[in-house]
């Protein structure tokens, strides 16, 4: 362990960093820290510690400021995020001139970051589930405007045009596959829960597969694979193989309306697939950490968000423990290496995920790793084959309506139908009790403690 840990500067600084960031909590974490700094050494403890008081500091600045009581506001907002649509309406985070608003817009309303609103209305406290999700982002209310908003400026068009296409998306996908399995698919591929129904989110919690709806780089690395995949078989250099992945990948953040976890999701899979460029063998656990101290450099409220915990969690469990890429001579060999790396990356993701999901849900899904082996053959083909339908509806509306029929639906029924059914068993997903977040400390440092290096990465691209 102490090799591979040492010699990735950008997993120790990770580490040393989002240590930081929870002292401001959580004082005692000034122990492990100095710890790992003496375990590293004289100059990279020196630099671990160096990091860790940085992440203290900047989590100082972090704004905890609530609201108590119900406000009259009457002025200008401006609009700072995407829009995450939920039942009947578009939700935005917007900033006023003493803080930041959650501000709910009419369903299908057309904003983009810069946009600045005018209007009047009440600001409400948060609720207790609300407090947990956004008071760390300077969200200190919820503000409901009393009759229609007046837009005085327009923000991104950049942002507007990508919104729009995610729309044109969501209309294809309503219409080859009805409403209900359209919010599925816009779930599991953009990390939008908010038009789930609540059974259906308790479903994912207790089969523990509430990560397939957390966008995090596997989302990605399936649209890569799959294009990497497909011109492998053509004679199309390696570069200009990378060159149309990052295509594939620049049109799923554009369909994704460039949501956040999507960004970073192409992010951490673009810097993965650049090694060949500077001819490096792909290293998942030293660019992982990377994409993380980054994007929690720019933005340090994320160390306390569920999604980017368990994407980056359950990416860097897969880097370090999910084995090589499937290889053998023939395609039975290539067939059985091909399942054997799927139920490993299983128990892996698995168990990677369930110290998460017990600190936030206080359940254990006991079922995860069956059904996540379950679902796992079914998630590509929705990724990829709605994707790609879309693409080409405009040219070939029927292929797109056939590949929708034949091949997402079905993948997309099998899916919903395997959550639905395991999640009837409550009781495998037994109550623990509620443990404080020293414990995740112990969890996920033992995991560090177990890993060994392996010669080739599990995420090695086939020749």
């Amino acid at each position: 362990m102490a090799g591979p840990i040492r010699a990735r500067p950008s997993l120790w600084l990770t580490l040393a960093y989002a240590l930081g960031l929870f002292a401001i909590e959580s004082p005692w974490l000034f122990v492990p820290a100095l710890a790992l700094a003496a375990w590293l050494g004289r100059w990279r403890g020196a630099l671990a510690a160096a990091t860790f008081l940085a992440g203290w500091s900047v989590a100082f600045k972090i704004p905890s400021l609530i609201l108590n009581e119900r406000e009259f506001f009457q002025g200008s907002v401006v609009v700072e995020t995407v829009s995450r649509p939920s039942a009947g309406r578009e939700w935005v985070v917007a900033r006023a001139s003493w803080g930041r608003l959650l501000l709910a817009l009419p369903k299908g309303s057309l904003v983009a970051p810069g946009d600045r609103l005018e209007g009047l209305g009440v600001v409400e406290p948060l609720n207790e589930a609300e407090q947990g999700a956004w008071c760390k982002r300077g969200v200190v209310g919820r503000w409901k405007p009393r009759g229609s908003l007046r837009w005085i400026r327009t923000g991104s068009e950049a942002v507007r045009s990508a919104i729009a296409v995610r729309r044109a998306f969501l209309d294809f996908t309503s219409r080859a596959l009805g409403l209900g399995l359209a919010e599925s698919v816009d779930a599991l591929l953009f990390n939008v829960r908010g038009e789930l129904s609540k059974e259906f989110q308790r479903d994912l919690r207790l089969t523990g597969t509430v990560h397939i709806v957390s966008a995090s780089g596997l989302h990605a690395a399936v649209v890569a694979f799959a294009v990497l995949g497909l011109t492998a078989l053509l004679p199309v250099p390696r570069a200009a193989q990378l060159a149309l992945a990052a295509l594939a990948l620049a049109g799923y953040a554009l369909a994704a309306g460039l949501q956040a976890p999507i960004v970073r999701s192409v992010a951490l899979v673009l810097g993965l697939q650049s090694a060949y460029l500077w001819r490096r063998e792909p290293d998942a656990v030293a660019v992982t950490s990377l994409t993380a101290l980054a994007f929690l450099i720019a933005e340090p409220w994320l160390a306390w968000d569920l999604g980017f915990q368990l994407s980056f969690a359950t990416v860097m469990g897969l880097a370090m423990f999910g084995g090589r890429w499937p290889t053998g001579d023939t395609l039975r060999e290539r067939a059985r290496a091909s399942v054997v790396s799927l139920g490993r990356a299983s128990v892996v993701a698995s168990a990677v995920s369930a110290p998460l999901v017990a600190y936030h849900f206080g359940q254990v899904p006991l079922m995860s790793v069956a059904s996540n082996l379950l679902i796992a053959f079914s998630v590509g083909p929705v990724v990829v084959g709605s994707l790609a339908a879309a693409s080409v509806a405009g040219i070939f509306p029927e292929v797109a309506a056939a590949a929708m029929r034949l091949v997402v639906a079905p993948m997309t029924e099998w899916l919903v139908g395997i959550v639905d059914w395991l999640g009837a068993w409550e009781a495998a997903a037994p109550r623990v009790p509620e443990f404080g977040a020293g414990w995740l400390l112990v969890a996920y440092a033992s995991m560090l403690a177990l890993w060994r290096e392996d010669p080739k990465p599990w995420d090695s691209n086939p020749e």
